[in-house]
């Protein structure tokens, strides 16, 4: 960490120019949710060269560690004394620091029971703390739209992240999420993204339809491929480091690209950012 620039940021006591929060969230467990923030962070960090920060806000059963083979020598719990005041030293002193990736990572509670204690007002300082020493801040929420921790995450962001799969009950859950969205007065037309995990061509619920249901036009797909995926995460090797020459891998990487606005890159022709969005929405 180039704790020399940093506390000169941190003099200034301002946001850095350009700084952004990226939430990555889902109403539903288990559709890939880790996979992609921990992807985004490294995209942001490797690719667009900027200074970030990924942090496990998924307290009770958080495993961005898991994904990323991180020893646990610290948590979010260690920074709640001084989230009101973060300084350089203390991010350098609490944050796991992912050499390959180049980037800090703040873990979720190493014990359930310790979840409790961090509220969502906690949320709020770090990342108003976060946005003076990061360039990019990416945070893993919870399988929920319905806690205030998301809620807080959610209005702190300037970019957010819905992932969804091709099951039904899934996008149910996703559309109310959307109009969460909606209400929190966040720009869901401009700033958010929906990607549909393990996207599949086969599927009924095609992505045509999808788009429609949601209301949402920045829709981005990734290709299912699970054996590349488990082997990833088994080995601890992130997928945008380990697997580049994949279908999965440029897929996650082309859709970290559109979310982080990096400049010059272009996406896969196929499959994201489909032109449909207008029609009248399914009700299913």
């Amino acid at each position: 960490m180039h704790l020399g620039s940093l506390r000169a940021r941190e003099t200034a006591g301002q946001t850095i120019p350009g700084s952004q929060v990226v939430v990555v969230f889902s109403p539903k467990g288990g559709v890939g949710k880790t996979l992609l923030a921990t992807s985004i962070a490294l995209v942001a960090s490797r690719r667009a060269g900027r200074k970030t920060l990924l942090v496990d806000m998924d307290l009770d059963s958080g495993d961005v560690s898991v994904h990323l083979d991180l020893d646990d020598q610290s948590s979010i719990n260690d920074l709640l004394p001084y989230c009101s005041d973060l300084k350089a030293e203390v991010m350098s002193r609490f944050c796991v620091h992912h050499k390959a990736g180049g980037i800090d990572v703040v873990p979720a509670p190493p014990r359930p029971e310790l979840a409790e204690f961090v509220k969502s007002e906690h949320a709020g300082l770090l990342l108003d703390g976060a946005r003076k020493l990061y360039q990019c801040i990416v945070l893993d929420t919870p399988p929920s739209s319905d806690c205030d921790l998301v809620y807080e995450c959610l209005e702190k962001s300037d970019s957010q992240v819905l992932v969804v799969t091709q099951d039904l009950a899934c996008l149910r859950q996703a559309r109310t999420s959307v109009e969460l969205l909606r209400r929190l007065g966040l720009d869901v037309n401009n700033r958010s993204h929906v990607i549909v995990n393990r996207y599949s061509e086969r599927s009924l619920l095609s992505l045509k339809k999808i788009v429609d249901f949601l209301g949402l036009e920045r829709v981005l797909t990734i290709a299912e491929d699970r054996e590349v995926v488990e082997r990833c995460i088994l080995d601890g090797s992130p997928l945008v480091l380990s697997a580049g020459g994949s279908e999965v891998a440029k897929d996650v990487s082309a859709a970290a690209a559109a979310i982080l606005e990096i400049p010059g890159e272009s996406q896969r022709p196929a499959r994201s950012l489909m032109p449909w969005f207008g029609g009248r929405r399914r009700k299913w």
